[in-house]
């Protein structure tokens, strides 16, 4: 009972930290520049030469916002697997905790639930 209840204070503190974080910005940034690379890349208007100027850019910004969304979800992750490793005693029970069927079933209710309250009182 108490791992469960553990694990359900760290999903909502969890949801808090992706409410807060940049994962949306960091999306829309990725998403939007591969999808102007690949414009790049199928115009015939545009000289090879420019392409590789763009295109080294687009990588960059692709790159800068996919560590980004990196550091979001280890973000996002930390507060769930530091509480399953602090009530399992170690961080490989903790992950073996995480991993099964009803702790899952648990962090995805509690978080689904807590946003759309959240969301709900807020707006």
């Amino acid at each position: 009972m108490i791992p469960l209840l553990a694990i359900a204070v760290a999903t909502i503190v969890a949801c808090e930290v992706a409410l807060r974080s940049p994962l949306i910005r960091m999306l829309s940034t990725l998403t939007g520049s591969a999808r102007k690379a690949g414009s790049v890349v199928r115009s015939d208007r545009i000289s090879d030469h420019w392409k590789e100027k763009v295109l080294l850019t687009y990588a960059l910004r692709i790159m800068g916002a996919s560590l980004g969304l990196l550091l979001c979800l280890i973000a996002i992750a930390i507060p769930v697997v530091l509480a399953a490793s602090v009530v399992e005693g170690s961080l490989a029970a903790g992950s073996a905790l995480l991993l099964r069927p009803l702790p899952l079933v648990l962090m995805i209710a509690v978080g689904v639930v807590w946003i759309w309250g959240r969301r709900r009182l807020t707006a």
